[in-house]
């Protein structure tokens, strides 16, 4: 008896457990540092925005609260999902307010007009967030780096990449994202 006893209140408490946990978010960050959204707002486009003929990275960043006084949001970018370059708010350049809990990251790789270009065909790009204590609080996505693929908003002219290919039209983004 104490047994069918012991086994219902463990279910119970289990599912009481489940229905009390919010429903987005990671349960052990600070909701000031925890990255949520996707990357349908992030691109990389040549004629996506001004100047013409510009290779442009766009990261759009949203954390479920503000950011954390203490918090840093770095944006780490590669060219050959190998070794990643740190671009860090507060401090690196090329981040903007986009809301209360968002920021945008964007980097200019420059002219695409003539063959090759700065531009790599495909970046891969994660995010971390750590408070006070230099620690990660979280990483989007939790394991790897999304591919960024080049592509040109306005493919009636042309534009090329650091291989000299030309850069190819743009389709709509997928589901993927940082979460």
């Amino acid at each position: 008896m104490t047994r069918i006893l012991a086994i219902t209140l463990a279910a119970l408490a289990l599912s009481v457990g489940l229905l009390s946990t919010p429903a987005q978010g990671d349960q052990d960050k600070p909701r000031c540092a925890d990255i949520t959204g996707s990357s349908q707002l992030s691109f990389y486009q040549v004629d996506a925005v001004s100047p013409p003929h510009e290779a442009i990275l766009s990261i759009r960043v949203t954390t479920l609260d503000p950011l954390c006084k203490n918090a840093e949001l770095t944006v780490f970018v590669s060219a050959d999902n190998a070794s990643f370059t740190a671009h860090t708010f507060p401090g690196d350049t090329g981040f903007a307010s986009c809301g209360a809990s968002c920021l945008a990251f964007t980097f200019d790789y420059g002219p695409t007009a003539v063959a090759p270009s700065n531009a790599p065909p495909v970046v891969y790009v994660y995010l971390g967030t750590a408070t006070g204590n230099k620690n990660t609080s979280d990483r989007a996505p939790n394991i790897g780096a999304l591919p960024f693929v080049l592509c040109d908003h306005i493919p009636t002219t042309p534009d090329y990449d650091n291989t000299g290919a030309l850069i190819g039209g743009c389709t709509p983004p997928d589901n993927e994202g940082f979460q």
